[in-house]
């Protein structure tokens, strides 16, 4: 037998001894006396653990208020307001009050407000006859001048007469030349509406030039159905010595 095995059973005796004195010491410890007085018997007594109670549930929030309707404004009034019915007067034949004359000339003349009638068979007291209402004048507004543009025209404007322009005695001295760009509005009747400077090489030359120009005639801008326009060109007027 080898000396490992030898060991293994030596030790595996000592460990049963052990255990069996270590049982029977708790054995003899359990019955005495002592034990029993130190340690009474225990019992079980059940104890219930209540469990908390949950919340009571939240109560639901009040519904919100629904917003008011903002009140609509009424929309603005944009009718005029009715004329005040006009009282119908009647024509009376005679010459108006205003037309007799108040000098003391002995001649009678009937009293009334209109002469574009017979005379009536009944008499109108003076003191009784109204004015009738008054025609207003209402004389046709001038047309407006509304150019068309240029690459709308089938035609431009062309010269029927034209005015060479004074050249300034000063500077026809001084020997200077120059060139004035008008920018000229011609209605559809040839007429020149208007006529501004644009460039000008001297303030001579400008006023020179403008005195000129508004003196031209000028045959209307043409659409291509043949109809006359207003239309607006520019037109350059050159002041150029002789010798």
């Amino acid at each position: 037998m080898k000396r490992s095995d030898t060991y293994l059973i030596v030790g595996i005796i000592l460990s049963a001894l052990l255990h069996g004195a270590f049982i029977e010491t708790v054995v003899l410890i359990n019955e005495s006396d002592m034990a029993r007085k130190l340690f009474k018997k225990s019992t079980f007594v059940p104890f219930e653990v209540k469990k908390p109670e949950p919340p009571p549930p939240k109560p639901p929030d009040p519904p919100k208020p629904k917003p008011k309707p903002k009140p609509t404004p009424p929309p603005p009034n944009t009718e005029k307001p009715a004329p005040p019915p006009q009282e119908e007067v009647q024509p009376v034949f005679g010459v108006t009050k205003d037309t007799v004359a108040k000098a003391d000339t002995g001649i009678g003349v009937r009293v009334g407000n209109t002469l574009m009638k017979e005379m009536e068979k009944e008499y109108t007291p003076p003191e009784q006859v109204r004015d009738l209402a008054k025609v207003e004048d209402k004389r046709p507004e001038p047309p407006k001048f509304a150019p068309i543009p240029v690459f709308k025209l089938a035609k431009m404007p062309e010269v029927k007469a034209k005015i060479k322009p004074e050249y300034p005695a000063q500077l026809r001295k001084d020997e200077i030349e120059g060139e004035v760009l008008l920018k000229v509005s011609i209605n559809k009747l040839g007429q020149i509406v208007d006529a501004k400077v644009v460039a000008s090489d001297h303030e001579l030359f400008s006023k020179a030039a403008l005195a000129a120009i508004r003196q031209w005639q000028f045959k209307p801008a043409l659409l291509a159905n043949g109809e006359a326009v207003d239309s607006v060109v520019d037109i350059p007027v050159i002041f150029q010595l002789e010798f």
